[in-house]
Parts: structure tokens; C-alpha cells; sequence
């Protein structure tokens, strides 16, 4: 699940309730965070499933062991 707690950041980072930064502004802080290819990765992974209307959250955050891969392939698998 690398990427899964960036995405967590980012998603507070853009909402209205939270800090309510613009997308583009809280993309690029995220973008130049730590050299860890894995957690940008895993946050790019996180964003397309998003974009694809997959809802892997409930998988990735309720105790599954299944890797945002699987599920990018799953959600790609569905449409």
C-alpha cells in the first residue's frame, strides 16, 4: 500500500474542510516530497483508481492485502 498515506495528505490537502489548497499548488508539494519512488508511485497508482471511479479504499483501508496493481488491474478489468 505505499502511496496509500500520501494519498491520505493529499486528499485533506485539497478538500474544502480541510486545507483547501488548489489541486495544482498541493500536486506539486507532493511531487517534490523525499526521493522514495515507491510512495510517489504508489500515490500515481492511488489517483488513477480514483480517476477510474474504483472504489479502492475500501479494499486498501479495510484490512486487505491486495496491492493497488491488483486492483488497477481489476478496476481496468471491469470497464
Amino acid at each position: 500500500m505505499e502511496g496509500s498515506g500520501q494519498w491520505v495528505g493529499y486528499r485533506y490537502l485539497i478538500d474544502a474542510d480541510g486545507a483547501a489548497v488548489p489541486v495544482p499548488d498541493a500536486m506539486t508539494g507532493f511531487a517534490r516530497r523525499g526521493s522514495s519512488w515507491t510512495q510517489a508511485q504508489g500515490l500515481a497508482l492511488a489517483l488513477t483508481l480514483d480517476r477510474l471511479g474504483y472504489d479502492w479504499t475500501r479494499k486498501a483501508f479495510g484490512g486487505s492485502s491486495t496491492p493497488l496493481t491488483a486492483m488497477l488491474d481489476e478496476a481496468l478489468a471491469a470497464d
